[in-house]
């Protein structure tokens, strides 16, 4: 695991990558760490949104708004003739055994233009315990069941 989350990002980590492998890179909430977000962004080639499946969070990311700093970001890209990752959102800290809210919150979602995930990440202990650094195996968890979804859409490969 690298740690190179900062406003160089995208100086830096082009590279870094072995051939076959997903980088995956938190940069904080947005509103607090936007250089960090333009930086990752600029060299990102698939954007998760991660979001609480609730409505304060999803009040949270409209009000950011999150469209207008996706958009400065790609405007910002090294190479502006690229295009434009392609974006969706993941609904997280779903609590276990509740439907109708997430898929709600879900469908409101899509409804204003967002690609949103089918699979929702359950709000438990064990995902809540990895910490940084520490690898989360996807095999026969929820993250399996992301990966899976990822690779039928084709937004990564096999």
């Amino acid at each position: 695991m690298m740690r190179l989350a900062d406003t160089r990002f995208h100086e830096e980590a082009p590279g870094e990558i072995p051939d076959g492998h997903i980088g995956a890179v938190d940069c904080g909430h947005l509103e607090n760490h936007a250089g960090i977000g333009y930086s990752v962004l600029r060299v990102a080639d698939l954007v998760i949104i991660v979001c609480a499946a609730t409505n304060g969070d999803v009040e949270r990311m409209e009000e950011l708004p999150m469209d207008g700093f996706l958009k400065l970001a790609w405007e910002r890209k090294k190479d502006p003739t690229s295009s434009r990752p392609k974006e969706w959102v993941l609904l997280v800290r779903v609590q276990p055994g509740t439907r109708t809210a997430p898929e709600g919150i879900r469908e409101g979602l899509v409804e204003e233009g967002w690609n949103v995930f089918t699979t929702m990440i359950p709000s438990v202990q064990k995902y809540a315990a990895t910490g940084e650094g520490l690898p989360i195996h996807a095999a026969g968890s929820h993250f399996d069941e992301l990966v899976t979804e990822m690779e039928r859409r084709g937004l990564i490969s096999k």
